[in-house]
């Protein structure tokens, strides 16, 4: 969903670089409500060239070999926040999408097929990070919703 909404306008119409342009003052909000308005059908996560930390161009780049798929975009991006080693309280889009009801973040409540979450959430986390994250310890808590 981020990169979709901050794909939006191109650079060719407001410029370079985007942080100059405000983009980045209300930048989960402007996410989520681009969410809103553009529909995704498929989202499609590759933990192949990823990257943790300070994107695009300090960050660190991960080959974990891991790819995340689905057709809710919330949900998906949720695992994709796991995989970080954030719970989607932490990252505030997300947190709002699902609230507002536009995709699930309640991952108890989306059915998960490949690898189990943790192992995935291991796998991602020693690539990244070099030591296993697992974000609630193999127990997928539910999404705690104000």
């Amino acid at each position: 969903m981020k990169n979709i909404a901050l794909s939006w306008p191109p650079a060719e119409i407001h410029g370079w670089p985007k942080t100059q342009r405000g983009i980045h003052e209300r930048l989960h909000g402007f996410i989520a409500a681009m969410a809103e308005k553009i529909p995704i059908d498929l989202t499609i996560l590759s933990g192949d060239k990823a990257m943790v930390g300070t994107g695009p161009s300090k960050g660190k780049p991960v080959n974990s070999d891991l790819v995340v798929a689905g057709t809710d975009p919330v949900s998906t991006d949720v695992v994709g926040a796991r995989l970080l080693g954030f719970m989607p309280q932490a990252v505030q889009y997300l947190y709002e999408l699902a609230l507002g009801g536009v995709g699930e973040g309640d991952l108890k409540k989306v059915e998960l097929k490949g690898i189990p979450l943790n192992e995935a959430e291991e796998a991602f986390g020693l690539a990244a990070y070099g030591y296993p994250v697992v974000v609630d310890q193999g127990r997928l808590k539910p999404l705690q919703l104000k």
